[in-house]
């Protein structure tokens, strides 16, 4: 035990460092020196969640067998349930993680975690079939999700989070300004002062009300380019960057399959590249998407705030298919937490208008790592045998996390009766 959360530290410390680094290099920056406080905070969350969790299994299986006649299978899921939502009170040591503001990072694992129970749904014989047997939920969410987070950054992004209307800021690829001076110039038949900055910026003539037709207003989007042209140009210039974003991301993650580099560094490799560039495609689609779809709906003067975020949202969230099926889960995950903050705000003024933020953020990531851990133990002791069933929560990135830090699963001992 001891030697496993001492390798929890070192690797949580070293993944900080190799993650921060990487951060850096990806900003064409060379990094100057290393958080130390951050990185002893990560290695600290790594050995102190492994640690608490497996006391608690301990002590929450004995009272339970003690104090309860439940059913060894239903013993077991609410074991690794409540030893998941109390270690992951752990997470408070972690900066990154922890409940400081506005950071999406816990919503984030407690959806993922009720999208992996969605996965088991055909064990839950009281749905409908069609429901059992869609496999595209993690599609449709995303399109749901795109239509309103893409319309907000366009229209209302004061509501969207500082994170997302960051990167997408970043990784657009178009001037903001003109993109939101045209969707103000259809939506609310206005002309923004943004958008005549940019014009006297680039020396284009400024559209007018009544007079200038939703087309036209393409020239202000992409000036000096058709559509077409500016698509597949967006496409070349982008994809580059785009990779560059995800490279990090993958060779972070590599670190927790370290006998993968040992035992076969060249398909390590192969297999970093391929989702590496599959995701570079699915970024760039997902960004040039929703403007080409855009382009098209102006093109027939059909804009509207309806028809504008149908248009964008659909074709930015149908590019999820590109992706890997077991990560499109954690991307529709990532959408709707956005979405949902975004549709909060557009409606409410603020993010969480009752609850304090902390408090929210906390009872999301605990509730959420209860239920993963629960996942984790009922496939590892195999009381779900249906490959069908297994293989998408195996497939996730919290199982494989959750299994290097745990190790294997321990069988609890049954009641007497169960004997």
């Amino acid at each position: 035990m001891q030697v496993v959360l001492l390798r929890n530290f070192g690797a949580g410390c070293v993944f900080k460092i190799i993650f921060h680094v990487l951060k850096t290099l990806m900003k064409f920056k060379i990094p100057s020196s290393i958080p130390v406080a951050d990185v002893l905070r990560t290695g600290l969350f790594f050995t102190s969640f492994t640690a608490v969790y497996k006391l608690c299994r301990v002590v929450y299986g004995k009272m339970l067998r003690q104090m309860t006649n439940l059913k060894h299978s239903t013993r077991l899921k609410l074991t690794a349930f409540l030893s998941g939502l109390t270690a992951g009170l752990t997470v408070m040591f972690e900066r990154t993680c922890r409940p400081l503001g506005r950071n999406d990072f816990p919503m984030v694992i407690l959806l993922h975690a009720c999208y992996r129970l969605l996965v088991l749904a055909p064990h839950y014989r009281w749905l409908p079939t069609a429901v059992t047997h869609f496999s595209h939920w993690d599609t449709l969410i995303t399109c749901i999700a795109s239509c309103q987070v893409l319309y907000a950054y366009v229209n209302e992004v004061g509501t969207v989070s500082s994170e997302f209307g960051g990167v997408l800021k970043r990784l657009g690829g178009y001037d903001h300004n003109a993109i939101e001076g045209a969707g103000h110039f259809v939506v609310r038949n206005k002309v923004e002062p943004k958008l005549l900055q940019f014009c006297e910026k680039r020396g284009i003539m400024p559209p007018t009300l009544g007079v200038t037709s939703q087309h036209a207003l393409c020239r202000f989007v992409h000036p000096g380019q058709n559509c077409y042209q500016a698509y597949f140009s967006f496409a070349r210039k982008q994809f580059g960057n785009y990779c560059m974003v995800y490279l990090p991301a993958y060779l972070a993650g590599s670190l927790f399959g370290l006998k993968n580099w040992l035992n076969d560094p060249i398909a390590t490799v192969t297999r970093i590249l391929k989702s590496t560039l599959r995701s570079g495609v699915f970024l760039t689609m997902y960004c040039g998407n929703p403007w080409a779809a855009s382009c098209i709906v102006r093109y027939f003067e059909a804009a509207t705030a309806v028809t504008m975020s149908l248009a964008v949202g659909i074709s930015g969230g149908l590019s999820l298919l590109v992706e890997k099926k077991e990560r499109r889960s954690l991307l529709a995950i990532m959408f709707l937490t956005h979405a949902l903050h975004s549709f909060n705000n557009l409606w409410r003024g603020s993010a969480f208008p009752v609850v304090p933020i902390k408090v929210l953020d906390l009872l999301a990531f605990c509730v959420g790592m209860g239920v993963h851990c629960a996942l984790f133990e009922v496939t590892e002791t195999g009381a779900i045998q249906q490959p069908s069933l297994q293989k998408p929560i195996r497939h996730s990135t919290v199982f494989s996390i959750l299994k290097w830090a745990l190790g294997p699963v321990l069988e609890l001992k049954p009641n007497s009766k169960e004997l």
